[in-house]
């Protein structure tokens, strides 16, 4: 471990700000060694408000860089804490795990979970918290995944807990302190049956609860050519297997965190009994997917959970695929749950029939009525050749409909032809967000077109909705990755190899 004071000395970063009526710009540089790999926000101080934390690599050490939020801008300024990584160390999150206010560094190997706490002279001192069994390696070389996903107060006692990811569920891990210091104990394991995938694919978008955490092992051809270079070589053999992501809600309305997790296309559920204490059902919840769905390839398909009525419990919303007259439809089933029918009806409560989708549905209030509204991008079946990426822009219809708390109604408050840059790559290009109004006024539109993003209000017109032309407009690369915040809807960070902008709009 090199002492932080060290590394922040050879790699600074500069601050820059751009600041207009509605927007602010922060920009960190960073030098010519340093590449930024990821970024996101956390509270590591425990004040209320996100931090940054951006994961780089410098000559080939891998560091984590962190910056408290300021309560003015530029919100992230100043110098970062910076910490190297070890080489062993395949993933990271921050923790509440001692009797002082702030998160700790907690990283994991392949065996271990390791507190990582501040000594003297910048010296960090180790103390081991539990041993686990993650799957690795990873499908990328030299990858540094985030848990932060993974740590909650569970049991409801103020402190932070764990749900680590095992090959077939997740281990509870409960945090209790004492006199003699902070210990976690395993309070049980969720278990799934095993991963059953019989076409590549299937699952073909990224879904709250369909395809995350992709973990595998690749096989490639080591005979030399002069012609091919080995990193990018396609593997002759890949072997890919899934440790299920969770989703922690309040399922049955008892105010109590219950675990759900999708695998095989069945809903797999946790209730939590009593603090901590997670009994599973008998049976698997299956999905109410439609008959006629499209079984072999679902492009459209994804599943999300929220209360949408405010009865404390949480509703399901699916959205898959079919064919109707030789064209491609998407079909987004509202079903809300009622104690007496069950989990849910057999019937959907409301069900939307649009072309094919552009992207997940988002649910958001974006007419600012105090109900949640849904936002859905459809694309034109004549203009699907954009998905391979050779198209340099494609047409995508924005359609938001009003939510009542008790379905999704028509007609739409609005439809709006949108020109996006061409769908697919590394780079992200496809971002359009909606985002909720304030004070009962209707929202705006966040949108990437491809060398600029935009803010576009959105403005009452009697039951509908109107998009006014942009509040501002900010330049970013055609090359930049975008990442949103979690509980910060106006902001995104912008990334680049040597540069992170901070985009926060009004």
């Amino acid at each position: 471990m090199t002492p932080a004071a060290l590394i922040a000395a050879i790699t600074a970063i500069t601050t820059t700000v751009i600041a207009q009526s509605d927007l602010k710009v922060s920009t960190l540089q960073f030098p010519k060694a340093t590449r930024v790999v990821s970024a996101y926000c956390a509270d590591l101080d425990l004040d209320g408000r996100t931090d940054l934390v951006i994961t780089t690599e410098t000559d080939g050490h891998r560091e984590l860089r962190t910056l408290l939020r300021r309560p003015i801008p530029p919100c992230f300024a100043g110098e970062p804490t910076v910490l190297r990584i070890d080489k062993d160390v395949v993933a990271f999150a921050f923790v509440d795990v001692l009797s002082r206010k702030g998160c700790e560094l907690v990283v994991f190997t392949p065996e271990r979970a390791v507190a990582m706490l501040p000594g003297e002279n910048d010296t960090p001192i180790f103390e081991s918290l539990f041993a686990h069994r993650i799957l690795w390696p990873a499908a990328k070389k030299n990858a540094l995944a985030t848990m932060q996903s993974m740590v909650r107060d569970l049991d409801g006692d103020g402190l932070a807990d764990f749900a680590v990811p095992e090959p077939d569920g997740a281990r509870i891990l409960l945090q209790r302190r004492s006199e003699n210091g902070t210990t976690f104990v395993v309070n049980g394991t969720i278990t799934l049956p095993a991963f059953r995938q019989p076409l590549a694919g299937k699952l073909g978008r990224s879904s709250m609860l369909a395809a995350q955490n992709k973990l595998g092992l690749a096989i490639v051809d080591d005979e030399p050519s002069s012609q091919i270079d080995p990193a990018t070589r396609d593997p002759l053999l890949q072997i890919r297997t899934r440790s299920a992501p969770f989703h922690f809600a309040d399922f049955d309305g008892d105010q109590r965190l219950d675990g759900i997790a999708l695998r095989n296309e069945q809903l797999w559920l946790w209730r939590q009994e009593s603090a901590g204490t997670f009994a599973p059902l008998a049976t698997s919840l299956p999905l109410p997917l439609p008959e006629d769905r499209l079984s072999l390839f679902d492009p459209a398909f994804d599943v999300q959970f929220a209360d949408l009525d405010l009865d404390g419990r949480s509703d399901l919303l699916v959205t898959t695929s079919a064919q109707r007259n030789d064209e491609i439809e998407t079909r987004i089933d509202l079903y809300r749950q009622r104690a007496e029918h069950g989990p849910w009806p057999a019937m959907a409560d409301s069900r939307l029939r649009l072309q094919t989708l552009a992207g997940a549905p988002q649910i958001v209030d974006a007419d600012g009525d105090g109900k949640q509204d849904l936002v859905a991008l459809t694309l034109r079946t004549d203009l699907l050749r954009g998905l391979d990426g050779t198209a340099k822009g494609i047409e995508v219809q924005l359609n938001i409909f009003r939510g009542d708390g008790n379905r999704f109604t028509l007609p739409a408050l609005i439809t709006k032809q949108l020109q996006l840059p061409a769908i697919g790559g590394p780079s992200d290009p496809l971002v359009v967000k909606v985002l909720a109004g304030k004070n009962g006024a209707p929202g705006a539109l966040l949108l990437r077109t491809g060398d600029a993003l935009q803010m576009r209000p959105l403005r009452r017109d009697g039951k509908r909705l109107l998009l006014d032309e942009p509040a501002w407009q900010h330049p970013i690369s055609s090359k930049a990755r975008l990442r949103t915040i979690a509980g910060e809807p106006g902001e995104l960070l912008v990334l680049e190899d040597h540069e992170l902008q901070h985009v926060r709009c009004q």
